[in-house]
């Protein structure tokens, strides 16, 4: 399943897909470099709703990920099924 998909009101109710902006927004917010946001979304997702998602995060972006994590309180999302 893409992601687009998988992020869909087909799967996710649409106060849980607003959430996940949240938090989109919240790792656009602690970087200039749109890779470095995606793969702390894909790192949140992998490890808090691994049954959307699993991914490792690539080497490349490990350190500048596991940095924002460090200096961040992330938002916590509950997930709900869409109607």
């Amino acid at each position: 399943m893409g992601l687009d998909i998988a992020f869909s009101d087909h799967h996710l109710a649409a106060s849980s897909l607003e959430e996940l902006g949240g938090v989109i927004a919240h790792f656009s917010c602690k970087t200039d470099e749109p890779g470095v946001a995606f793969w702390a979304f894909i790192r949140y997702i992998s490890e808090n709703h691994e049954s959307i998602l699993q991914a490792k995060v690539p080497n490349e972006f490990a350190e500048r990920v596991s940095s924002i994590y460090r200096e961040s309180e992330i938002p916590d999302v509950t997930l709900k099924p869409s109607s």
